[in-house]
């Protein structure tokens, strides 16, 4: 049993979540977004129900016609991948007697294989939508995969998350540095998108996607080129910080070793974007991150020490700080959402992008493959979670953690994304979409609930 951190406050998070409870919620949360995501746009089409089940019927019977789509195959493994981890958690956590996995598969596999038909079976009365059963098997593959996660991972995760609950104030950074490692290679490899094909690897490399030279290939110095640079180095100045202090925030790795522990982090990650179609690999990306990890080694000692020692004689000074973080990420998100500034006032552009607004939420997502959708929103949650970090560090832990302060500073999210969305209409190539706000101010208010905590915790060390 895991042993409570004898600063930590008995509460409903430390040591108990995720509880089974938790976990259910989670498995039916990931179950309504897929079958969310696989009726969207909502384009509904009258059709009776003898003609849709006979239609339904055939398409499960006959063998899939033309071509399956690697991407709309993956994307549907992907998308059931967390039901079946979350539901594995929700039978097998906290089990004294360790219940089969065998067990467990066949008591949720059935519900998934029920769900996906179901799902593909209301996607006969949608205009735009096809029912396929090629999907339900993707889907069943994906929970089954997600079931096998869990036999793996599960109760090391679980064990991992209670004890980051729980964890002594000043080994919440080590915690947090954790999670960003881990969340940083997931979104650096979303899609997921994997080719292992001789052909499309040496189209990618005769195309520049693949490059071996640092600073070679199409586009290097562009505009483009620049943004992505930038974010590769900030990106990387915390793989730095994780390189020093890893998991224990009681010692420190010498900065040489740090130091490689980053650069190793960054190129294994690049290497795996080789097989990544979406993704170009380039060591001139290795060599911008490796500056960044420099960087963050050389401030990881500082920063940790003035989070652990800070007072309210010193907190004047960090507030201010943060102000000036929170504007400079301000501008930082204006610079992502407006490329390639490409900036117009045509009126009739703008009635025209006005049109084609949808306010159903992550409707614009769908362009291009479903892939794609998932690593633009993994994108957006990620620059919108540091401007909350930022906020909890101007405000301060005992502030940012009110309930009247997440709802302003929500309010205050809102206004900052739905700027940032109405800029687009007079960028040429962008159309706002009020799904980019939504998703703005969730990350927004996660991250200063995350900042107030872990501020909070420095604070009270």
């Amino acid at each position: 049993m895991l042993r409570r951190s004898r600063k930590c406050r008995p509460s409903k998070w430390c040591d108990l979540f995720p509880t089974r409870r938790a976990y259910l919620g989670i498995g039916i949360a990931c179950l309504a977004f897929a079958a969310y995501g696989s009726l969207l746009p909502f384009r509904l089409e009258l059709t009776s129900l003898e003609s849709a089940w006979a239609q339904y019927q055939r398409v499960l019977l006959s063998a899939p016609r033309g071509r399956i789509s690697r991407s709309d195959l993956l994307a549907n493994v992907l998308l059931f991948v967390p039901v079946g981890f979350a539901c594995a958690g929700a039978w097998l956590v906290d089990q004294r007697r360790r219940a089969p996995f065998l067990q467990a598969a066949l008591l949720i596999l059935p519900i998934s294989l029920a769900a996906s038909l179901v799902i593909e079976f209301l996607q006969v009365f949608t205009s735009n939508r096809i029912p396929s059963n090629t999907d339900v098997a993707a889907q069943t593959a994906g929970c089954l995969l997600g079931i096998c996660a869990w036999a793996v991972g599960g109760e090391p995760v679980t064990k991992w998350l209670r004890g980051a609950f729980a964890a002594a104030p000043e080994d919440r950074l080590a915690r947090i540095l954790t999670a960003y490692a881990a969340g940083w290679a997931l979104v650096n490899l979303a899609p997921f998108d994997i080719t292992v094909d001789v052909g499309d690897l040496a189209d990618r490399v005769r195309s520049g996607k693949i490059a071996l030279v640092p600073f070679s290939g199409p586009g290097v110095f562009s505009a483009r080129w620049v943004w992505d640079a930038i974010a590769e180095f900030v990106s990387a100045i915390p793989l730095g910080m994780f390189g020093l202090i890893g998991g224990n925030a009681d010692r420190y790795r010498r900065p040489l070793t740090a130091f490689a522990l980053g650069v190793a982090i960054v190129a294994v990650i690049e290497c795996a974007q080789v097989f990544i179609s979406s993704h170009s690999a380039s060591t001139t990306d290795v060599l911008i991150a490796a500056l960044g990890v420099l960087l963050g080694v050389g401030i990881g000692p500082r920063f940790v020490a003035r989070g652990r020692t800070a007072d309210h004689a010193s907190s004047r000074a960090v507030n201010g700080q943060a102000l000036a973080v929170l504007a400079i990420w301000i501008l930082i998100l204006c610079a992502y959402h407006w490329r390639p500034y490409e900036f117009s006032l045509d009126s009739d552009a703008i009635r025209y992008k006005l049109r084609r607004i949808s306010f159903v939420p992550f409707d614009g997502y769908r362009s291009g493959s479903y892939l794609n959708a998932l690593n633009n929103l993994l994108t957006k949650i990620a620059l919108s979670v540091p401007l909350g970090l930022a906020g909890a560090f101007a405000l301060g832990p005992a502030t940012a953690s009110r309930p009247v302060i997440l709802v302003l500073w929500a309010a205050v999210a809102a206004a900052i994304f739905g700027a940032i969305e109405a800029g687009q209409l007079f960028v040429a190539t962008r159309i706002p979409d009020p799904t980019d706000v939504v998703v703005g101010v969730i990350g927004a208010v996660a991250g200063l609930k995350l900042g107030g905590w872990l501020w909070g915790g420095a604070r009270k060390s």
